[in-house]
C-alpha cells in the first residue's frame, strides 16, 4: 500500500531534522503519515522533535507495535496514554510485563514482541 505523505510531517518540521541522515528522514516521514510516531497524543499537531536516536520507552515502543497491529486502538491525552496499547497488546499475548511503561525496553524483549506478532500475522 503506497502511504501518502502529510505536509506537517515532513522531516524538517522537527526540531532535530539536522540530526538524521537522509534515510532516516524517509523513515520519519513515512512513521508520521501512517500515525505510528511523531504526533502528541491528542493527535493534533506532530511533537516538537523527533527524537530518532534517543532510547524508547516500553511504553513508547508498544504504543508503535500496537498501532501497528491494531489501528483501533486508541491514544488519549491522560498520564496514562500507554494503557490502551499495553492492553491489546497483553490480550493478544505479545507483551506479558506491563510495569514500569517508563523503563528503557530492551533489545531481547523487543525482539520477543516482534516475534510473537509476527506469528499473529502470518
Amino acid at each position: 500500500k503506497e502511504i501518502v505523505h502529510i505536509d506537517a510531517c515532513n522531516p524538517s518540521n522537527y526540531s532535530d531534522f539536522a540530526t538524521t541522515d537522509e534515510e532516516t528522514r524517509g523513515y520519519i516521514y513515512d512513521a508520521c503519515s501512517v500515525g505510528l510516531m511523531g504526533w502528541k497524543n491528542d493527535k493534533k499537531a506532530i511533537l516538537d522533535a523527533f527524537r530518532p536516536l534517543d532510547f524508547i520507552t516500553k511504553a513508547e515502543f508498544s504504543a508503535i507495535l500496537s498501532r501497528m497491529l491494531y489501528n483501533t486502538v486508541s491514544d488519549d491525552a491522560s498520564e496514562e496514554w500507554y494503557a490502551p496499547h499495553f492492553a491489546a497488546l497483553k490480550e493478544h499475548g505479545i507483551l506479558d510485563d506491563v510495569s514500569n511503561p517508563n523503563e528503557n525496553e530492551i533489545r531481547g524483549n523487543v525482539l520477543a514482541m516482534l516475534l510473537k506478532a509476527s506469528n499473529l500475522i502470518k
